[in-house]
């Protein structure tokens, strides 16, 4: 009750404050009306959750408005008041949000209006107050509400003071643009006519030129005068300059200056300023590098590179312009002093300028590897001249662009992959394969240029061949179906970076950057390519079958098995022998072989075939064994190693050995069964089996030659050398120096073929005295029964007279014939022929002696002084 006596006191005092007498009715109105509508409100307590939540939403907005230093202050201060943790304190925080007026815009008192106590107090006309009540008692009472839009806050309000109730649209727009006004108004300043001519004055790069001298001509053409600076605006040009910015003062790309400093002699800083042009000129050559529009990953990254440290420069110029500019420190402008900056500045930037420079004079794939050979040898000069700053400098940047150069390496060496659209990798797929056999040597190959110069950075050039290796045998196990992730494993795999590769292995930067690069990357590359190599020639060995079949090579070829090899060739001698027309059926010869080589269990018989091609019928010399081809059919995989290039050296020792066993096959059965009665044949007799020990001495010196002391070594080096190999290059280059090697010791090779002429013919003169034997015999019966025997086994009847052919055949007809008839022009026309037999055996004897003595000269290898040796041993006999 208390409390409603003092409220209407206080509501007469208002309404009294109006001038209404208390005793009209309008008084008793008003005061009604007003009682009402506080009876309404309760007297509620300030909601202080949404006085905090508005004085947040205050701060935040003139945080908004870019007025940090009011919103702090308001921080502090709504804290504090906070801090007094009174009953009343929402009160007041809501009394202070309704006395403030635009705290955002007015930062002190003094920007608000004076306070004029003289304004009069507004006078009421009698009812106005009643209409006011009315209006707000019947408008707002009755007024249509539209319920469809009771959830927009924004179109309608319940509250009769809100905005959005009581103004039209028109009236919004124009009190927005009426405060947007006064928001502009607060930041325009009047303008006076000398600081616009001040200004003026002050933009010399708008002048017009002072004076239009004369020409050396004498033409009056006009001529741009240098411009007149002072020395800070000369500092602003340069800063300009350098910052890339078009200036009055300069023209890079002439590098011609176009000022002078004022209160200076014309000459005194042209040097100087010169100096700031050309690294101005320097700087423009990086900058329009890293503008141009780059494709290649490894472009962009060394682009990138170059864009940081750019933008580092131009920062510190910037800061250079903010200290000059800042006038609450005292800055004494000096050209020498900015030219020592920034020489400090870009002395390690501009040493990439010529790596720039180098790319306009190569394209495609060769700009890369420019980029990458120029890093390096910069970084290798930075080095060696002791610039510990330029050095890592350098180096940081190299190795930043070597990591993307990198990648297509790591592909290829870890999955044997090569992307179609990346030129910079130094290998290329062929694009057709003929077959397996061919896939280590020709499915892939370098790339290299018209010169024969690899197509990779010249420092990459000495492992290019384990990282092709690598990738190689990768693909091939992948063939294989035998992919291991040993190889694709990256635990063994050391980052390449300056501190992994030069302060880790030399803390004091005292070793050869180039040097301590390559030994990093040759670690890293053999990280990968013992691996896959070491998988590789494990699975060639077990599952292939590698060493397996270099012992049937040597079975089959080298004849290593005596017996087997007799088996096979001595029923062709017999046959030859006895002229037999199919003794060189393929099919029959070839079916001897797999028969009689099936007992080893190294060899596949199934692979065994041989051509014994068209020889001259009725030839019985050594050279009707040329035409034997023996082939057997390597394994696939193997077969990249052992190349069937070399198959034919193999076929030609074999045809030499067969060569070879056949004349001590002959040496053999040129013997007499019975003892000689007539002595008229004694001598002859004697002279033919000196021949025969003779020619014996000279096959077994051969035989041994070649056997013992040639593939027996040879086969076994070869074999450890392979074994030791570390990837199949070197297995194919161990074995292709293999058979170098015996073909050169076996008289095979070109610069031989006229020892192994003589070689042959020495050969021949066994069929020679073969036949000489035969016709010296008695017992021309026991000849004939020994030769149908041997017929009998081919079902073949002897060769008539009619089928012999050749100086070998008809001396053997006269033979007989002048054993027939018991004469003794017969008998001194056989010795003439034995002596004859063994004066060509001494003189082919004595040149092939002669030849292997000057060979073991030129060669100190053993086999040639043992077969010299033994050579001039029989010619003694």
């Amino acid at each position: 009750m208390a409390q409603n006596k003092e409220v209407q006191s206080l509501l007469g005092s208002l309404v009294e404050s109006y001038r209404i007498p208390r005793s009209s009715r309008e008084y008793h109105r008003i005061k009604l009306t007003s009682t009402r509508a506080l009876s309404d409100k309760g007297l509620q307590r300030t909601n202080q959750f949404d006085v905090r939540a508005r004085l947040d939403g205050l701060v935040e907005k003139i945080r908004i408005l870019n007025n940090d230093h009011t919103a702090d202050a308001l921080q502090v201060r709504v804290t504090e008041v906070s801090a007094l943790d009174t009953k009343w304190t929402p009160e007041l925080l809501s009394l202070l949000l309704l006395l403030s007026d635009r705290p955002s815009k007015l930062h002190s008192r003094k920007d608000l209006g004076p306070v004029n106590p003289n304004i009069p107090h507004k006078e009421y006309e009698l009812g106005q107050i009643d209409d006011e009540s009315s209006d707000e008692q019947d408008t707002e009472l009755w007024k249509d509400v539209d319920f469809a839009n009771d959830g927009s806050d924004e179109e309608f309000s319940l509250y009769p003071g809100s905005e959005s109730s009581g103004r039209s649209e028109h009236d919004s727009e124009s009190s927005h643009q009426e405060t947007l006004d006064s928001d502009l108004a607060a930041f325009m300043v009047p303008v006076r006519k000398a600081d616009l001519v001040s200004l003026n004055e002050g933009c010399y790069w708008k002048q017009p030129p002072t004076g239009i001298p004369e020409r050396e001509d004498g033409s009056n053409d006009q001529v741009a005068q240098p411009l007149v600076l002072t020395e800070l605006q000369a500092i602003r040009e340069i800063l300009f300059m350098l910052l890339g910015l078009r200036t009055a003062g300069y023209r890079i790309d002439t590098e011609d200056v176009l000022f002078t400093i004022r209160d200076e002699p014309a000459g005194s800083m042209q040097h100087l300023l010169q100096e700031f042009c050309s690294i101005g000129k320097e700087l423009g050559v990086l900058r329009a590098f890293v503008a141009n529009q780059e494709h290649v990953p490894l472009m962009q990254t060394f682009q990138s590179a170059l864009h940081v440290r750019i933008q580092q420069l131009d920062c510190h110029f910037n800061e250079r312009q903010t200290s000059i500019l800042d006038t609450s420190r005292e800055y004494v402008a000096s050209l020498i002093d900015l030219l020592t900056d920034t020489r400090q500045q870009t002395s390690q930037l501009l040493l990439l300028t010529p790596v720039v420079r180098g790319l306009q004079l190569s394209t495609g794939a060769q700009r890369c590897f420019s980029v990458l050979e120029g890093l390096h040898s910069l970084t290798c000069s930075a080095q060696s001249q002791a610039d510990t700053t330029a050095y890592e400098y350098a180096a940081n940047i190299f190795f930043q662009c070597f990591y993307v150069y990198l990648h297509p390496i790591r592909q290829w060496m870890e999955h044997g992959e090569l992307f179609e659209r990346d030129q910079l990798l130094f290998i290329k797929r062929e694009a057709t394969l003929t077959s397996r056999e061919d896939i280590w040597e020709k499915q892939y190959s370098l790339v290299k240029s018209d010169d024969g110069v690899l197509a990779a950075p010249n420092f990459l050039h000495m492992a290019s061949t384990r990282i092709f290796n690598t990738g190689k045998s990768v693909d091939l196990l992948m063939r294989l179906g035998h992919m291991s992730d040993e190889v694709t494993s990256q635990d063994r795999e050391t980052s390449l970076n300056f501190s992994t590769v030069c302060i880790a292995k030399d803390p004091y930067m005292l070793s050869p950057f180039a040097e301590l690069f390559k030994a990093a990357f040759d670690h890293w590359v053999a990280s990968k390519h013992r691996s896959s190599s070491a998988i590789l020639r494990r699975y060639l060995a077990d599952q292939c079958g590698l060493y397996r079949s270099l012992e049937a090579l040597e079975v089959l070829y080298f004849c290593k098995a005596g017996n087997l090899s007799s088996a096979a060739l001595t029923p062709i001698f017999e046959r030859l022998d006895l002229r037999q027309r199919r003794w060189n059926d393929s099919a029959m010869i070839t079916d001897l072989f797999r028969t009689s080589f099936k007992a080893a269990g190294c060899i596949d018989v199934e692979r065994i075939a041989i051509d014994c091609g068209r020889p001259k019928a009725g030839d019985r010399s050594m050279a009707v064994l040329d035409r034997l081809h023996l082939a057997f059919r390597l394994p696939w995989p193997i077969a990249n190693i052992i190349r069937p290039t070399t198959m034919s050296v193999y076929n030609q020792i074999f045809i030499l050995l067969m060569q070879v066993q056949r004349a001590r096959f002959l040496l053999e059965r040129t013997t007499s069964p019975k003892v000689i009665q007539d002595t008229s044949l004694n001598r002859q007799m004697k002279l033919c089996y000196s021949l025969r020990a003779r020619l014996l001495h000279f096959n077994n010196s051969l035989l041994a030659h070649v056997t013992a002391m040639i593939l027996t070594v040879q086969t076994a080096e070869m074999k450890d050398r392979m074994y030791k190999a570390e990837d199949i290059d070197e297995m194919v280059a161990v074995h292709q120096s293999f058979i170098t090697k015996i073909e050169d010791r076996c008289f095979l090779a070109a610069k031989h073929a006229s020892l192994k002429q003589a070689i042959i013919s020495t050969l021949d003169l066994t069929v020679v005295l073969f036949d000489t034997a035969k016709a010296l015999r008695k017992d021309d019966a026991d000849v004939g029964a020994r030769s149908s025997l041997m017929a009998e086994e081919d079902d073949e009847d002897v060769s008539s007279s009619d089928d012999e052919g050749g100086g070998i055949e008809q001396s053997s007809d006269v033979l007989k014939k002048g054993q027939r008839g018991n004469g003794d022009a017969d008998s001194r026309a056989v010795y003439e022929k034995l002596t004859r037999i063994a004066t060509r055996y001494t003189q082919l004897h004595g040149f092939i002696a002669v030849g292997v003595s000057s060979l073991s000269k030129k060669d100190t290898a053993l086999c040639w002084e043992v077969l010299a040796a033994n050579l001039n041993a029989g010619l003694k006999t």
